[in-house]
């Protein structure tokens, strides 16, 4: 027909209508994700009290500590001071020192050059 107007379809809201358009964002929603980053505090790199975990406690303790070392949150030399001390595999069982092979291989990233020929031996 010549006049849209006349069209009986015209009432109705749905026809012709516009395509759906994203027309204003809301900005990041403040406090929603900064907050777990402040909630978990820098691991201990306390050499005693890292020495006092049970085995699979420290292999945890390595997990974590290794994450925040990539992230930056952890200075990598102390880390590094930690491991390469020789009661930290004290009594290891297994399987904790396979997962802590595992993690510290996969994260050898975070060490300098020298410090990784030593933890690769």
């Amino acid at each position: 027909s010549a006049n849209d107007r006349e069209d009986p379809r015209d009432c109705n809201p749905m026809f012709k209508r516009l395509p759906a358009e994203v027309v204003a964002r809301r900005g990041d929603r403040a406090g929603k994700k900064p907050q777990p980053v402040e909630k978990a505090p820098a691991t201990t790199v306390e050499l005693e009290q890292v020495l006092q975990k049970r085995p699979d406690g420290r292999a945890k303790w390595l997990a974590k500590a290794l994450v925040q070392a990539a992230d930056g949150r952890m200075d990598s030399q102390s880390l590094y001071s930690v491991v390469a001390h020789n009661r930290f595999i004290e009594e290891l069982t297994d399987k904790a020192g396979k997962r802590m092979y595992r993690a510290l291989h996969a994260n050898l990233h975070v060490f300098s050059s020298r410090q990784r020929k030593f933890l690769e031996k």
